[in-house]
């Protein structure tokens, strides 16, 4: 079985004799050649408010991967059980997720504070959340795509590893991972491209998110979230690239980059200036996880992969069970996969 270990700056993390607590592993090649835990600021010129030194590091690269091989099997309850062979890149996207979620989390703590004191006041609890708050949507967003990146990369090499056919006779033909690697932009043409050129699979067809939206980004004026929306296949993918857009936009400071408009992932004033609200970066954290879900089971079933997926405590401590809740994903999650709670 194939695991996925977090590697540190140019060092490899080592879990001598255990990968996720199984004995008999061994370290074969490292994946990639980024840092992990830490954001490249050149990248996205990003600053961590003083208020996050402590809690976590705002990462715009996904993180460094090393590839381990464990040769024996989990066990549950006394027996054991074959897992799919993709489980290590689902287990891995918690830690992919993990700073997004923690900024996210100091966020969403922050305004209930400052909801709170506005009730101490007498002045209800509803009001404009202040700049900081925006720009931390905008940072739980970024590292969200940061994260994007990270998953499909580990996903595509660790298919590729159980999937021989799905190595080219050159191997200098195709770059997974790497400078010059096929998703290091993961707009959706790329992401399918990747899929496709190795596996022969498009994922779009699996994609079905549910996210939370505002009247105004369905017609109406008003600006708090009011209702929930399904997005399938294309609409989907707009979703994803909005996302992408958002983070480049960020990064690069490009005042003229174009929004691609969609609901729940962000708004555009008459300006022109793109507005990160609460929800968008809910929405962003959620269907981060409904896409690993339903990409990584489509791509098991095109590989022939029948073993189930399980569900880990990283998982529940990361609010996935939350964020999954109510969506196609969720449903699949609890039907399918071993020891997974009701979504």
């Amino acid at each position: 079985m194939l695991t996925l270990l977090r590697a540190a700056g140019n060092t490899e993390a080592q879990l001598p004799g255990t990968v996720g607590g199984l004995p008999g592993s061994r370290e074969v090649n490292r994946a990639t050649q980024r840092s992990a835990g830490m954001y490249t600021r050149g990248r996205a010129g990003l600053r961590v408010p003083a208020l996050l030194q402590h809690q976590s590091v705002v990462n715009t690269a996904r993180p460094t991967v090393t590839i381990s091989r464990s040769c024996v099997p989990p066990t549950f309850e006394g027996h054991h059980v074959a897992l799919n062979p993709l489980q290590s890149s689902l287990d891995e996207m918690t830690e992919y997720l993990r700073d997004a979620i923690l900024v996210h989390r100091v966020t969403q703590e922050r305004l209930d504070q400052k909801t709170a004191a506005r009730q101490a006041q007498g002045k209800g609890g509803n009001g404009q959340p202040g700049k900081e708050h925006s720009a931390l949507n905008r940072a739980t967003v970024v590292a969200a795509v940061g994260a994007l990146e990270a998953f499909n990369e580990d996903l595509a090499i660790t298919a590729q590893r159980h999937h021989p056919q799905a190595n080219p006779p050159l191997t200098n033909w195709y770059n997974i991972a790497g400078s010059k690697g096929m998703v290091q932009t993961p707009s959706t043409f790329n992401l399918r491209k990747l899929f496709w050129t190795f596996f022969r699979y498009d994922p779009q067809d699996d994609w079905d998110w549910v996210v939370q939206v505002a009247s105004i980004e369905t017609g109406g004026t008003g600006t708090w979230r009011t209702a929930t929306t399904q997005l399938a296949k294309a609409q989907a993918s707009q979703f994803l690239d909005t996302m992408v857009k958002v983070r480049h936009g960020f990064a690069h400071q490009d005042k003229d980059q174009k929004l691609v408009q969609c609901p729940g992932i962000a708004s555009q004033t008459a300006s022109g200036k793109i507005v990160i609200h609460s929800h968008h970066a809910t929405n962003a954290l959620s269907v981060l996880m409904q896409y690993a879900v339903l990409t990584t089971t489509g791509l098991a079933n095109r590989l022939g992969f029948a073993d189930q997926f399980r569900w880990v405590k990283p998982m529940s401590a990361a609010g996935w069970e939350t964020l999954l809740a109510g969506t196609p994903a969720g449903t699949l999650v609890s039907q399918t996969w071993n020891r997974a709670p009701v979504l």
